[in-house]
Order: C-alpha cells, then sequence, then structure tokens
C-alpha cells in the first residue's frame, strides 16, 4: 500500500516508515483485546449492535489521528496524503479506498478458496459507510475543538514533508482547510 502511494504522489517519506510501526502496535492491540472481543455474548441481536458500536469508534479514532496529526496506519496514511495532494473530500476518498480494498479481498478469496471466506455482512457495511463516517465525525468534532498545528513536528506530519511553512509546493492553509484544521499562522 505504502508502495502503490509513493508510486502515485513519486515521494518518499518518513512518515510511512512509521506508519508501519503504528501497524505494528495496533496489530498487537488487537491481539491484547482478541479474548474481551470472543468472550462478549454473541446473540443474534447483538450483532448489529457490535457492528455499530466499532464503526463509530474506528471512525472517531481515524478521526481523531487525522486531526490531531498523529501517525496513522499505511491504509489511513495513504488515505490522507492522496486527500491532500489532490485536494479530494476525505469522507468519498476513504469510502472508495475501503471499497476497492473489500473488492481486491474477495478477488483473492474466490481465486484461492474457491468461495468468500471471513468476509462477513459487518465487513461489508463498514467498508461502504465508515469513509461517511470519518466525514460526519471530522465535522462535528471541529465545531467542538479547535485544533492548531502547534509544534514544527505537528507541521511536519500534516504533509509528511519537513517543514509546511518552508516547503514552496505546499500550502499550509489549504492543508488547514483540507483537514478542517486551524492553521495559527
Amino acid at each position: 500500500m505504502l508502495l502503490l502511494l509513493i508510486i502515485i504522489l513519486k515521494k518518499v517519506k518518513l512518515s510511512y516508515i512509521v506508519s508501519l510501526g503504528v501497524g505494528v502496535v495496533f496489530g498487537i492491540l488487537l491481539d491484547v483485546v482478541k479474548p474481551i472481543i470472543f468472550s462478549l455474548p454473541d446473540d443474534t441481536w447483538l450483532v448489529p449492535v457490535y457492528v455499530i458500536a466499532s464503526m463509530l469508534i474506528i471512525s472517531f479514532g481515524i478521526t481523531c489521528f487525522m486531526k490531531c496529526q498523529m501517525p496513522l496506519m499505511p491504509c489511513d496514511i495513504f488515505v490522507r496524503n492522496i486527500v491532500l495532494e489532490r485536494h479530494l473530500p476525505l469522507g468519498r476518498i476513504k469510502t472508495i479506498f475501503d471499497v476497492s480494498c473489500l473488492t481486491f479481498a474477495i478477488a483473492v478469496s474466490l481465486i484461492f478458496a474457491g468461495a468468500i471466506r471471513d468476509i462477513g455482512i459487518g465487513t461489508v457495511i463498514s467498508a461502504v459507510f465508515t469513509g461517511t463516517l470519518v466525514a460526519l465525525i471530522s465535522k462535528a468534532v471541529s465545531k467542538v475543538f479547535d485544533f492548531r498545528p502547534v509544534t514544527g513536528i505537528a507541521k511536519r506530519s500534516l504533509n509528511g514533508s519537513l517543514d509546511a511553512t518552508t516547503d514552496p509546493h505546499v500550502n499550509p492553509e489549504q492543508i488547514a482547510t483540507v483537514l478542517n484544521v486551524k492553521n495559527n499562522e
């Protein structure tokens, strides 16, 4: 995924390597909470509750990581950087990306397993609606909180360059507008 991002944007950034570390930590945390998840009751009527709750939590997490300009997992850094570089709407690009990944997973499953495996209705719903939820939560959170890049590190993470304020190819106001963040300069 990061290789695809490098090919599309023709840039290699330190934030891409950091995102790999974030992905590893996320995977470890999933393994840690897996026993808790499997201990939850699995009554049929609870499945929609779990799907909706998990989508809201994930969407809120993605929004907070993007707004706070924290390192993201490779899939989310891909979406964020495409949005920033091409000035495209976050929700739409996240949805297109998620549905593309889902389509690829279905194709691989059909090719190698001969059937669709481990892709349930919750996965499909999540792929279709998480981008929209991220966009809605992003707008709602921006009405309550004032997100501003304060340090050089935060400014660096906006676009992955050394400093968004001195890079002649980067307009900090455009970045702030796309991420719905107020620039303090």
